[in-house]
């Protein structure tokens, strides 16, 4: 996340040429794309954050600190030291919001596709799907969902999600009248 963060920075120089976003707005464009400035501030701000509040728990006292490449590194050296028998609450949302800026960072920088939403909803819980056609993956946007199934992949915390070979047994489900 270290690299991709400095990565991020060029993205925002004057006539760079990535992809213009969904949300991009018709016309000329910015001089600064505004969802990789959103996604550097929550970087930044929710780094700094979570150094603070780990050096607090672990007893080291908080320290001022701007350099947000260095608490990237201090902050996943922190997690991954961490006991596994003892995560806390501030340790899986680490983890969980560090998953999401993962995938946001490999889109914003054009390593992994934009996901497409679907006008569909998930059998489990009735949240949207979101399409990834380079990964053959159906998503649900629930990343609590999870399914009846005890060895399915979404007990490990990521929601359901369906590969392109069980498209079809989702048709057949979302198909399927509830019975109330």
């Amino acid at each position: 996340m270290a690299t991709w963060y400095k990565d991020l920075g060029v993205e925002l120089t004057p006539g760079r040429t990535g992809e213009r976003s969904t949300r991009s707005v018709p016309g000329p464009r910015l001089p600064v794309r505004v969802d990789v400035l959103d996604a550097i501030l929550g970087i930044r701000t929710d780094t700094l954050a979570w150094e603070v509040e780990l050096r607090l728990v672990l007893n080291q006292g908080a320290v001022t600190n701007s350099d947000v490449e260095r608490s990237l590194y201090w902050v996943a050296d922190a997690v991954e030291k961490w006991p596994t028998d003892n995560r806390t609450k501030l340790i899986e949302e680490i983890g969980h919001s560090t998953t999401k800026r993962h995938s946001q960072v490999r889109i914003l920088l054009g390593l992994e596709q934009r996901p497409l939403t679907a006008r569909l909803r998930c059998p489990h819980c009735a949240k949207s799907l979101v399409i990834k056609l380079d990964q053959g993956l159906l998503l649900c946007r629930n990343h609590n969902c999870r399914c009846a199934v005890e060895d399915c992949e979404c007990t490990k915390e990521r929601g359901h999600s369906w590969r392109e070979t069980e498209w079809p047994r989702l048709g057949l489900m979302l198909d399927t009248p509830i019975a109330e």
